[in-house]
Parts: C-alpha cells; sequence; structure tokens
C-alpha cells in the first residue's frame, strides 16, 4: 500500500502535467482569439454567408477551450484541496507556514511564462503565483468571473466607472480571489505574483485599485519584468 507521501507526489506530479497543459491551452486559445480578431477585421462587412459560418466556428472553438481551461482549474483546485489534507497528516499536522518565495523560485516561475508582452500588441499578460500549498498556479488576463468579483468589490468601494477597464487584468483578479478566499484561508492575505507585463498605471489602473481592492491587512508582491512592487491592502480610494 502506498504512504501518503508517495500519493501526496503521485498526486503533485499529475498536477504539475495538468497545469503544463493548461498553460498550452491558454496559450492556444490566445493565439485563435487573435486569429478570430484578424478574420474579423479582414472581412468585416462581407456578405458571404460561409465567412459568417467560418467565424463562428472559430468563435466556439474558442469558447470551448476557455470552458476546457477552466475545468482545468477547478479539477486542479480539487486536487490542491486533497493535498492540503494529506500532506499535514504526512509532516505530523505541523504547519509549514506561508510558501518561500525565494529569488531562484522567482526565477523559475518567470521562466515558465511567455515572453514579456509588448505594449500595444494586443498579447493577453500570462502570470504565475504561489499557492498556500507552495505549487504555482496560472492566471491569464481575459474577462471571467474574477473580472466579475473585481468589478463588485469596487462597487462596493463606490468606483464612478464600472466595469473597470482593468478589471480583466492578471493583479486584479488574483486580488479579488484572495479578498474572498482570505477570509477563511489566512494564508490567502498574503501572495507572491510573477507575471510578463507590467501593471498598468492611471487613475483606475491596477497599480491604483490593488490596494484598493485588497483588504487591510493583505499584501500582493508583484514581480514583473524589471520590476517588483509589494502592493498593501486597506487604502482608501482617490474618488472618496
Amino acid at each position: 500500500m502506498a504512504t501518503l507521501g508517495e500519493v501526496a507526489a503521485a498526486v503533485q506530479n499529475a498536477l504539475d502535467k495538468s497545469e503544463q497543459a493548461r498553460r498550452a491551452l491558454a496559450l492556444a486559445a490566445d493565439l485563435l482569439d487573435e486569429a478570430i480578431q484578424i478574420f474579423a477585421d479582414t472581412l468585416a462587412g462581407s456578405q458571404d454567408p460561409e465567412t459568417a459560418q467560418v467565424l463562428a466556428l472559430l468563435t466556439q472553438a474558442h469558447t470551448g477551450m476557455v470552458d476546457a481551461h477552466r475545468e482545468l482549474a477547478a479539477a486542479e483546485a480539487g486536487a490542491r484541496e486533497y493535498l492540503s489534507r494529506i500532506r499535514p497528516a504526512e509532516a505530523g499536522g505541523q504547519d509549514s507556514g506561508p510558501p518561500a518565495s525565494t529569488p531562484s523560485r522567482i526565477e523559475q516561475l518567470r521562466a515558465e511564462l511567455p515572453p514579456p508582452v509588448v505594449r500595444g500588441s494586443g498579447q493577453k499578460t500570462h502570470g504565475r503565483w504561489i499557492a498556500p500549498d507552495g505549487s504555482a498556479r496560472s492566471l491569464v488576463s481575459g474577462r471571467d468571473d474574477l473580472s466579475s468579483k473585481v468589478n463588485e468589490a469596487l462597487k462596493s468601494q463606490g468606483c464612478p466607472q464600472l466595469p473597470a477597464r482593468a478589471a480583466d487584468d492578471v493583479e486584479l483578479k488574483l486580488a479579488a480571489l484572495m479578498r474572498e478566499t482570505g477570509e477563511t484561508d489566512s494564508r490567502m492575505r498574503h501572495v507572491t505574483l510573477v507575471i510578463n507585463n507590467r501593471p498598468c498605471k492611471g487613475d483606475l489602473s491596477c497599480d491604483e485599485l490593488l490596494p484598493v481592492i485588497l483588504p487591510e491587512g493583505y499584501s500582493l508582491t508583484v514581480h514583473a519584468p524589471n520590476y517588483r512592487k509589494r502592493f498593501t491592502g486597506g487604502a482608501r480610494p482617490w474618488w472618496r
């Protein structure tokens, strides 16, 4: 019979492979999204019914990729929850504290990301953040359920312009996740994120909104190309 350590190692191995598949799927979805935009812009105004059919099929395929990405993420979350239950038992029930974010770990995560985003290119931002169990999890810019949570958090603060353009950004989506899960898991109140694009700036940018969305006592350390900044929560929004 396998020991808890062997079971944990096997589950972690499966998780690593699933994350690799999910990153590849995210990249494929990004490329397909670009293809759809090119196709739509080039053939705008066409009355050919086959053109509309091709665009619909491409869009359907993209939606399937996004759904598959979400389902993989949900499956991985379940596997990590299982790991979190068996690992304390494996270690004698001792809490190992927050996961390490050493310089070498940061560089490792940076190497797992696509090349840095070129401003104005329309490329999506990819991120890897260190979860409470020490694993690295992926997050990609774009509208999803977390974007809605970003706007909900801003609405509760009286934000005058909603939906916020930056709500689809990786940094704010992770902050919304921290805000939601940190209430029951204190390890989610201090998180490290590595992304391949520097945070935007401006009145309703990530740089301004992160300290507003993060509750007091929370922090998010962001590493980007030639960039590092620790954002702390509980800030008073500029519109008040």
